[in-house]
């Protein structure tokens, strides 16, 4: 169902778009990625390589949580370093989140453990972990890899 949608409503809007046809197509494609379309995850780390690599490459605002977590699904060690360094020049904590978005499980920690280090106090450090256990294998991979895994964690 969700592909008809989006094979429809396609990823990119169009100016003549009415405002339902940008919420339906936004909504298709936040959980056509969740629940793993290819396309949707493809298209959404295009987007956010395009944001990283070229300052002129724009997008509307409501489409910033979409490109960022959807294509940090499928993002690499690169584009996880590149999200970080912006954290860490802005602070904004959205960032954290998307970071968090990865779902190669090397790059989820290794973005957990970054987090983790420019992360002063306890109320934060909460905040990270809330967002981490969330995600699928992630308690599974603490437990298996509990005595390789920095113990300041």
């Amino acid at each position: 169902m969700l592909n008809g949608i989006l094979q429809e409503l396609e990823f990119v809007e169009k100016d003549d778009d009415d405002n339902m046809s940008k919420a339906l197509r936004l909504l298709a494609a936040r959980w056509a990625c969740k629940l793993g379309h290819i396309q949707c995850r493809v298209t959404a780390m295009s987007s956010l390589l395009s944001n990283l690599t070229d300052p002129k490459f724009k997008f509307q605002p409501w489409w910033k949580d979409w490109i960022y977590c959807a294509g940090m699904m499928m993002g690499t060690e690169s584009m996880s370093n590149r999200l970080f360094e912006i954290y860490n020049n802005t602070k904004d904590v959205n960032y954290k989140k998307y970071l968090c978005c990865a779902e190669d499980i090397e790059i989820l920690m290794q973005n957990v453990a970054n987090l983790w280090s420019f992360t002063p106090t306890q109320d934060e450090r909460m905040h990270l972990n809330r967002i981490i256990t969330k995600k699928l294998g992630v308690v599974e991979y603490i437990i298996e890899n509990y005595f390789e895994i920095h113990h300041s964690w």
